[in-house]
Formats: structure tokens, sequence, C-alpha cells
């Protein structure tokens, strides 16, 4: 029989507890993609592609899902349409079903039963050659010109596509001009560096605060406005170093207004924009919405949350809403009142509109009960 540890016995193993737990952050930092190879099946074709590609999810097989995060190796991080997890260590543990300690005794048994890095391979780092830098920079900037350049505004006939792709999904009324987006007549589709398709998509530009561009956001879609038949409907550009992607958004507005709305998806943003009127941003996707940079002159945001059965995309939203409050200014989420139809991942403002309408959707007391004391704050 175990004997009952006194108060100061209990304080002193918790200290040690901790004190170890820090050791191997320290240890794991950096070393996050050699440890969890061994540990998480699958999970070494995510850390071969890298950050900016999807894989079949190894948990529960979405195709084009799973990603691993640009800091993995510091951190472990990754995100799926099952899930989001901020460090190797939430990582592991949904992967192999256990609790905080049996992860941890995994990893050290991982790191040669020691709480330090010492018995890995050392680890040879190649330093990053200004020059070969420069040279990837100036390939990914002239991509991101070439493809924008060739790309036509909304307002050309030839635009046809994009206006019946916002059609399609019921989005009767996107006002104009959006010069973010554009329609790419006929944009190549690149797998293993083979063009395999080549039709229309709708282009849209990411810039950060300073309105500098970040990199395109490509969606492929059919002449007559459906998905493409391709692997991944949608992809963002490579990143610029000089130009992070993180932190920046589709911004359909730019006015200067002390109201600023947050969507995640670009048709879930621009159905917000149709329920709302205030200027709007898309921040693409979780991840991005997380880090998004708000201009100082916006006094509150709006975030129209995804529900997701993960609760992936309301968690985004209140992270985002917890630090913008952080920092002074008005912030809340608003969700979609509906269910999850079965069969389905998630419900989102684009889902909404396509349900009831536009004007149902502007009386939803979801959205009344916060669109109408900012609007009377504003009178």
């Amino acid at each position: 029989m175990n004997r009952i540890r006194t108060p100061e016995e209990e304080q002193a193993y918790r200290q040690k507890q901790q004190a170890e737990t820090r050791q191997l952050n320290e240890a794991l930092k950096g070393r996050w993609d050699q440890v969890l190879l061994g540990l998480i099946p699958g999970l070494d074709l995510a850390v071969e592609r890298g950050h900016q590609h999807h894989i079949t999810c190894p948990f529960h097989g979405g195709a084009n899902d799973f990603r691993i995060f640009q800091d993995f190796a510091d951190t472990g991080g990754a995100i799926c349409s099952c899930g989001k997890w901020q460090d190797g260590w939430a990582l592991l543990m949904h992967a192999r079903r256990c609790g905080f300690g049996e992860a941890k005794k995994m990893l050290v048994e991982a790191l040669g039963g020691r709480f330090d890095a010492s018995n890995l391979p050392v680890r040879y780092v190649k330093v990053k050659d200004p020059e070969e830098i420069a040279r990837k920079d100036a390939f990914n900037k002239k991509i991101v010109s070439q493809i924008w350049g060739e790309a036509l505004p909304l307002s050309d006939e030839r635009s046809f596509p994009v206006r019946r792709w916002f059609f399609n999904r019921q989005l009767h009324e996107v006002r104009g001009p959006l010069t973010a987006v554009r329609c790419h007549p006929a944009l190549d589709y690149f797998t293993e560096r083979k063009v395999v398709h080549t039709g229309p998509a709708m282009v849209c530009m990411m810039t950060d605060v300073n309105g500098r561009t970040c990199g395109l956001h490509r969606t492929w879609i059919t002449d007559d406005g459906h998905k493409a038949n391709v692997e991944s409907v949608r992809r963002l550009t490579s990143s610029i170093s000089t130009h992070p992607i993180e932190g920046s958004a589709v911004k359909f507005d730019t006015d200067r207004h002390p109201v600023l709305m947050v969507g995640e998806g670009i048709e879930s943003s621009l159905a917000a924009r149709a329920i709302a009127g205030f200027p709007t941003w898309s921040a693409i996707n979780q991840n991005q919405m997380t880090k998004l940079v708000i201009p100082d002159y916006v006094e509150a945001v709006i975030v129209w949350a995804d529900r997701d059965q993960n609760d992936v995309g309301q968690s985004a939203a209140f992270e985002l809403v917890s630090r913008l409050r952080k920092a002074g200014k008005r912030a809340v989420c608003v969700i979609p009142p509906f269910s999850i139809p079965a069969g389905e991942k998630t419900v989102d403002w684009n889902d909404v509109l396509r349900s009831i309408g536009l004007e149902e959707a502007r009386k939803l007391p979801a959205v009344l009960q916060v669109l109408e004391p900012l609007r009377a704050s504003l009178n």
C-alpha cells in the first residue's frame, strides 16, 4: 500500500515533475520532428512535405486535411479538419489516446531514458544562404506577380466563372469593386511539379497590415462556377521571407472604419459582409485567424466563426477575440446558430445564407444581439 505524501512531499514532487517537464521541453525544442516520427505512425509524410502541403490525415483519413505548422520542429504543432494541436504534447496525446503522464514517459523513452537530447544523433542544420533566400523570394514574387497580372477584374466579362461561383453559393449580394479578388481564365494546377489541370480560378490577394502583398489564395473552379476536379481545390502560394503570410488577410474592404468584420473562408466572409454591411476581411483559415493583425484605427471587431465538429473554428475565433480584448479593442464572436448537418464537418455563414436567405439571416437573434448595440453606439 502506497504511503500518502505529506503536503511538503507533495509540493516537492510537483516541483520535480515541473522541472522535468521544463527540461524535456528544452530538449525537444528543434527536435520534435525527429522524436515524433517514431511515436506517431503516418507523420513522416507530413514532415517530408513541409508546412505548406496537406496530406491525408493519419488520424481520421481525410484527404488533404492534415498539415504541420511552420515551426513544427520547435513546437510539434499541427492542424487538420479533425483538430488543432498547438504543440507536440497535444499531438502525441491525441495520436496515442493517452494522458500527459503516459506521453511524458514515451518522450523520455524516445530520448533514451533521459531528459535531454544528448542521445539523439547530432543534427546537421543547414545555415540559410542569403543568396538562396533572395533567389527563392525573387521566384515567388515573380509567380505572384505573373498570376495576379494575368487575372482579370470581376467586372470583366471573362470573369464569369467567379461570378457564377458566387451565384452558385447564393452570394447574391456581393458589392464591388472587390479589388482583392480576380478571375484567372486558365491557371495551371501542379502536382509533383507537373501540370495536371488548367482551368479558371478565383485568385485573392493577401496583404499585411501595411498593405504589402504577401501571397495569393487560389480556388480552382469550372467554367460554370463549381469546384474543379483537382486534388486540393484551394491553395496558397509560397510565402516570401520579407512578407510573411502570417498575419495577413484577403481584404474585401480597405475603408478606415472603426468596425471591422473578420471571417474564415472567402465565401463565409462574403456572406457575413452581405448580412451586416461593415468592412470585411477573410483570414482564409483557422491558423491565419489566430495570427491576424488588426489596424490601430479599428475600435471594434466582429469575428464570424465557423461551427466545426471539433471546435477548431470556434477556438480560433475565441483566441482572436481574447487577444483583441487584451489589446483594448471591443471584440465579439458570432457563431452560426445551426447544428452541423449529418455527414458534414462544419457549418459556416455561407451555409446559413444558403439555408434561409439573406433577409432571414439578418433577423437571426445571434446576429441582432451583436449588430444592434454596435450600430447604436456608432450613431
